[in-house]
């Protein structure tokens, strides 16, 4: 909780700075462009950090287990990034098995 607050202003401080400095024509242009750059910015940063701990983590032969969560952070980013639904199915299908193997366990 206590990342999300810079996080957070780190996010409105790149959108108003890209808001600031681009001349096109019409505010709302200049918005929707600012809102596109920021989330592909903050989409790339989330999905190349989460996909170099994937890798770090595998690298150290860690238990499948610690990497999901990695594996469904590099997809929310991959899905801010573009906002492809096959990515939002690919992680509804992940936490839905999340959930059901919490709900009945692991099977052997």
């Amino acid at each position: 909780m206590r990342t999300l607050l810079p996080i957070a202003v780190l996010v409105v401080g790149v959108f108003a700075i890209i808001s600031v400095t681009t001349k096109l024509p019409g505010d709302s242009l200049q918005l929707e462009f600012a809102l596109t750059w920021t989330q592909r910015a903050f989409g790339t940063l989330i999905a190349v950090a989460a996909g170099m701990m994937v890798l770090v983590r595998a690298a150290q032969q860690e238990p499948l287990e610690k990497l999901v969560p990695l594996t469904l952070a590099a997809l929310v980013g991959v899905l801010i990034l573009s906002s492809n639904w096959g990515v939002a199915v690919a992680i509804g299908a992940i936490v839905a098995a999340l959930v059901a193997s919490g709900r009945f366990g692991r099977v052997n």
